[in-house]
């Protein structure tokens, strides 16, 4: 909301002083190729190696424990 307010308070007086918006728009476009330049410079953000809490692991099934539970369904 400052940045449309400041925008249009600039680009008045740019065209009280020059008779006309060329000026206003021409710098309305540099700053958006610059703040798309700002942008692209941006680097996401790393993932966080995390612990797993105590006990979490509780629900995930050995090999030997799924290979014993596939040969009770006949399936190899």
């Amino acid at each position: 909301m400052i940045g449309a307010g400041a925008g249009a308070t600039v680009a008045g007086l740019i065209r009280s002083s020059t008779g006309g918006y060329q000026d206003a728009w021409l710098l309305a476009a540099a700053l958006c190729l610059g703040a798309a330049a700002v942008v692209l410079t941006i680097s996401k953000p790393r993932p966080v190696a995390r612990k797993a809490a105590p006990g979490s692991h509780a629900w995930a099934r050995t090999t030997a424990q799924t290979k014993v539970t596939l040969s009770r369904l006949s399936i190899s």
